[in-house]
This record gives C-alpha cells, sequence and structure tokens, in this order.
C-alpha cells in the first residue's frame, strides 16, 4: 500500500482518540456542572479551563501526528471521536458515575459513626442562628 494512505490513516486514528479525549473531558466538565450546579461565575471559569484544556490538548494531537499540519480528514476524525463519545458513552456513563458517587459517598459518611448525631447538631446549631435551610 501507499506510504501516504498510511500516514493518512496514521493521522486519522490518532486525531480519532483526540477527539475521544476532548469529548471525555467535556464529558466530565459537565457532569460536574449537572452534579453539583456552581455559581455562574464558577461555570465560567469551568467552561475557560475546558477550552484552554481543549486546545492544548488539540495542538498537542495535532503536532504529535502532522506537525501542527490541519487536514480535512483530520478535522473529520477529531469530531467523529467527539461526536462517537457523546452518542454512545454520555448519557450512560454518567448514571453510572451517579450510582458511584452515591456509593462512596455512603461508605465515606457511614464510617464516621455517630451519624444521625453529627446531623441533629448541625440542624440545632442552624435552629439557634435562624438559618431556613
Amino acid at each position: 500500500m501507499n506510504p501516504l494512505i498510511w500516514e493518512q490513516a496514521y493521522h486519522f486514528i490518532i486525531l480519532f482518540y483526540g477527539g475521544l479525549t476532548v469529548g471525555i473531558l467535556h464529558w466530565a466538565c459537565r457532569a460536574f456542572q449537572k452534579r453539583w450546579k456552581p455559581r455562574p461565575g464558577a461555570a465560567f471559569v469551568q467552561d475557560l479551563l475546558f477550552w484552554v484544556l481543549a486546545a492544548i490538548l488539540t495542538s498537542a494531537f495535532l503536532y504529535y501526528c502532522a506537525y501542527g499540519k490541519v487536514t480535512l480528514h483530520g478535522i473529520l476524525a477529531f469530531g467523529l471521536g467527539i461526536v462517537l463519545w457523546q452518542l454512545v458513552f454520555g448519557e450512560k456513563l454518567y448514571s453510572l458515575f451517579l450510582q458511584l458517587y452515591g456509593i462512596i459517598k455512603r461508605i465515606i459518611f457511614s464510617q464516621g459513626g455517630g451519624g444521625d448525631a453529627a446531623k441533629e447538631k448541625k440542624q440545632s446549631f442552624r435552629k439557634r442562628r435562624g438559618f431556613k435551610h
């Protein structure tokens, strides 16, 4: 087979995995924001950090496989990686993430002992201070 075809296939595979990586990073940021609902300013900073990391990762993948050269098949591979991650794995892994989070939370907070006493103490403190929640 022609070496040019091998090189393009190599670029396609590397950039496909680059798209998957950016898709995973995007999913992680959205899962974090969906679960913990940060304030608008914190969400803005998180989005900004995501885009900076996505740009760095994209540059690194492009430099690794094509010395920074942007090609049509590279753009298609990268986009295909992102779309594939979102369609195939995104929502399924979010529910798994929530289940694992619940299990870990139960394990961590059940180890402390006296969870009900601590809760009552916190509630009585809140009542004394006049908190509504």
